[in-house]
């Protein structure tokens, strides 16, 4: 037996595959690191995406009690494109962080730690924002990029560039509407933010 330093990819962590340890996708999480992929909630990944603000991940029904969606706002950044802020939606309000650690509540300029109605926390530890809003959600925006994680009742609800979290990656290249795409950059780019995006 040898031992070696091992390390799984952002959105991965270390589990068992058919008796052999390997690196998995988290369920229920999905990952963007915009220089290099996105994988969806389900597993499927695609490829660095462009500049630009994309609907990450959303609960579909505006009227859902649980109703959400999240923003990233992708940038230059030196030489490639990082995730430079993100815009988090809810019934109680809008919250922008950016990942230097500045935070607005409604547009208005908000210290860490914030606690907010909904409920709603923003947190930051070790250079990564921390948004925690019920139990099972959280998004994390870090050097490395974003990761979002939602509850098991969140599956075959939810829209936006992270799919549908139903359990089927085949089905996660469908845009706005349902409407089926030819790839993962047909993808991203139905996902942009028409609210934001030019």
């Amino acid at each position: 037996l040898q031992c070696r330093p091992f390390a799984c990819p952002f959105g991965h962590t270390c589990g068992l595959r058919e008796g052999t340890r390997t690196c998995v996708a988290r369920p229920g999480r999905c990952t963007l690191s915009p220089a290099t992929r996105f994988v969806t909630f389900d597993g499927l990944a695609g490829a660095a995406l462009a500049t630009g603000t994309y609907v990450v991940a959303s609960v579909c029904d505006a009227r859902d009690p649980a109703w959400f969606r999240l923003l990233g706002d992708v940038r230059d950044a030196g030489q490639q494109p990082a995730v430079v802020a993100l815009h988090l939606f809810t019934p109680h309000g809008l919250v922008t962080v950016r990942r230097d650690g500045r935070v607005w509540l409604n547009g208005v300029p908000t210290a860490l730690p914030v606690e907010l109605p909904g409920p709603l926390t923003v947190t930051e530890a070790r250079g990564t924002l921390r948004l925690g809003r019920i139990p099972g959600f959280l998004v994390e925006l870090g050097a490395a990029g974003v990761a979002v994680e939602v509850p098991a009742a969140a599956r075959a609800t939810l829209c936006g560039l992270c799919g549908d979290y139903d359990g089927a990656a085949g089905n996660d290249l469908r845009g706005p509407g349902g409407a089926g795409t030819s790839d993962a950059r047909a993808l991203a780019e139905g996902w942009r933010a028409p609210d934001f995006s030019q």
